[in-house]
């Protein structure tokens, strides 16, 4: 396996200045751009600037530019990261897409601004890896993610998904182009079940490359609904179709999805390959891994889902669909539970409660008897009897050291999520989920890992347009009949089979993952030993060492939360390995030097 490309960095020298280049009197220079940058509005953008729409990235976006100046990311659809400059007075321009789809890093010294397709790019281009940000160390072993800009090293910053700045002499401006709270209600919608499929539908064609596509299909909701609209889809006629890659457990049989990826495969003429998911190593090629995002956070199961990225690129395929994001876009609609409390209207809530029962496995008398609490004669008592509590937060400050503890605010961590209010609606949960730092932070492990993978993973749930338009409706479109997610199952009705769309559990990784560590205790023991794991002195001693005695005596028995911060220890001790190794020189791009 080859290790991950870097990427590129452009280097920029102050004071920014004119620079003469032909052609572009009127334009703007391409500096640098995301690796698989994809504009979907092309035509649409070649209209407005009278261009043709087979234009070039840098012909295209320097028309943008002297269309709408500044307003040009907002014009755009798709994911995309650049930095542009006017020549006629070394103004630089630079915009990242609505969701932070496409990653883009930069840093700033006393003569210079760097910007880097990675934030290795960017420690390559300076010379010099600069000291590790302690309080991401700590996030990360707290179980935290809570930052949007910050990387795992001083002076290296993420730039913000949905912002455009302008750099010009010494003025910087920075301005958020698109919000998702800005996007209005709609109470009455037209016709939303044929709208959300339209969006989607076109969403999934645009991502698709016909004759080099393939698809991550689980049998689930999301991927089944993407294999469904693929299979229909204009993109792929004449081409052949979708490689469908699979996960597969038939090994065990609580975990098995076997049942449903049968029907979906058959319903839609895909044929999936197979990948067995039941034994597997959590911390397998994790060095790789670690190189391609440059730093430690990754999906506890991609040892197995991202073979599948392998997989693609040997049988051909440059494009990876995947159904990533179909859960926060559309939402499970549970805030309507509280809503439907708040009106009083106790039968109608029973009945919506069976959808989160059969998915979380809660006991649903329980479930119910949590909504109560607004009636006032009630809650005291059900506050007493904690029947109104919210989960306990994934964070654990017990894992850090107390050096660790006194290095961060006192309050860093004590979030009260929107569940916890009483006042609490659909459209503040779905908010808190896509607005969440930790959505451009997956979205940008997804980038790093496909780009080192050799292939380009898209991800159709994550459209502007259907976006605005799933967060619009009212809650009864999510929530329905004790069926959550109802307006993607009645959007695909009769193209899906009937047990898929009426499925209502979810396949949980977590058992898979902790049979998985405990295969490989001895490699994770060696990984933790606290004489050598913890070079930053973040980490309790008292609780990684029995965190390990745990796992030594009692292996799947081990408290999740145990498992989680071993895991996380085992790949900051992995890290600490790579964090500083010397880099090759980046290539600068269009850059002053």
């Amino acid at each position: 396996m080859s290790g991950p490309a870097s990427g590129t960095a452009c280097r920029i020298e102050k004071p920014f200045h004119a620079r003469d280049r032909e052609g572009q009197a009127n334009g703007a220079e391409l500096l640098l751009a995301a690796v698989n940058i994809r504009i979907d509005n092309r035509a649409t953008i070649a209209e407005s600037c009278d261009i043709s729409p087979e234009a070039g990235l840098e012909d295209m976006l320097a028309a943008g530019w002297r269309r709408w100046g500044t307003g040009l990311a907002a014009q755009l659809r798709g994911a995309f990261a650049f930095v542009l400059r006017d020549p006629t007075d070394g103004m630089i321009y630079v915009a990242r897409d609505h969701f932070g789809l496409a990653p883009l890093f930069v840093s700033e010294t006393e003569n210079d601004l760097f910007f880097g397709q990675t934030s290795q790019s960017l420690r390559a281009a300076l010379g010099f890896s600069p000291s590790d940000d302690r309080t991401m160390l700590a996030d990360f072993i707290a179980g935290a993610y809570l930052e949007r800009e910050r990387t795992f090293f001083d002076g290296i910053a993420r730039f913000p998904a949905a912002h455009w700045a302008l750099y010009r002499h010494d003025d910087r401006q920075r301005q958020r182009y698109w919000s998702l709270s800005d996007v209005a209600a709609d109470p009455h919608p037209d016709a939303p079940v044929e709208r959300f499929r339209d969006l989607l539908d076109q969403s999934v064609a645009r991502c698709i490359r016909p004759g080099q596509t393939a698809l991550m299909l689980s049998g689930g909701l999301d991927s089944s609904a993407i294999a469904a609209s693929a299979s229909l889809s204009g993109p792929l006629s004449g081409s052949r179709p979708l490689d469908a890659l699979s996960l597969t457990y038939r090994e065990t049989p609580s975990w098995c999805d076997d049942r449903h990826l049968a029907a979906v495969a058959a319903m839609t003429g895909l044929d999936p390959v197979e990948v067995a998911g039941d034994v597997h190593d959590p911390l397998q090629d994790m060095a790789f891994w670690l190189r391609a995002v440059d730093g430690p956070h990754l999906p506890r199961g991609h040892s197995v889902s991202f073979q599948l990225l392998h997989l693609a690129r040997q049988m051909g395929d440059g494009v990876v669909l995947s159904g990533h994001g179909g859960d926060e876009v559309v939402s499970y609609g549970f805030g309507r539970l509280n809503e439907l409390a708040k009106r009083g209207k106790w039968w109608q809530l029973w009945r919506e409660t069976r959808a989160a029962s059969q998915l979380y496995g809660d006991d649903r008398i329980a479930l119910f008897r949590r909504y109560l609490s607004h009636k006032p004669y009630l809650r005291r008592l059900i506050r007493r009897l904690g029947r109104n509590a919210v989960a306990a937060s994934p964070i654990q400050r017990r894992y850090l050291s107390d050096d660790a503890v006194r290095a961060i605010e006192p309050d860093r961590y004590e979030i009260r999520p929107a569940a916890g209010r009483l006042d609490h609606d659909e459209r503040m949960l779905q908010l808190e989920v896509l607005d969440h730092a930790l959505q451009p932070g997956s979205l940008e492990v997804f980038a790093l890992c496909s780009h080192a993978a050799g292939v380009d993973t898209r991800l159709p749930f994550y459209d502007v347009d259907l976006v605005e338009q799933s967060f619009s409706l009212p809650s009864e479109w999510k929530l329905r009949d004790g069926l959550s997610r109802y307006i993607l199952r009645a959007a695909y009705r009769g193209d899906l089979p009937e047990e898929t769309l009426n499925r209502q559990d979810k396949f949980d990784f977590t058992s898979a993952f902790v049979a998985g560590l405990v295969s490989q205790t001895d490699k994770v023991l060696d990984l933790t030993d606290p004489a050598v794991a913890d070079p930053w002195g973040l980490v309790d001693r008292q609780s990684l060492t029995e965190a390990r005695e745990s796992l030594y005596r009692n292996g799947a028995g081990i408290a999740l939360g145990d498992a989680f911060f071993l895991w996380r220890v085992a790949i900051l001790a992995m890290w600490a390995d790579i964090a500083h190794a010397p880099l090759t020189a980046a290539p600068l791009a269009n850059s002053d030097n």
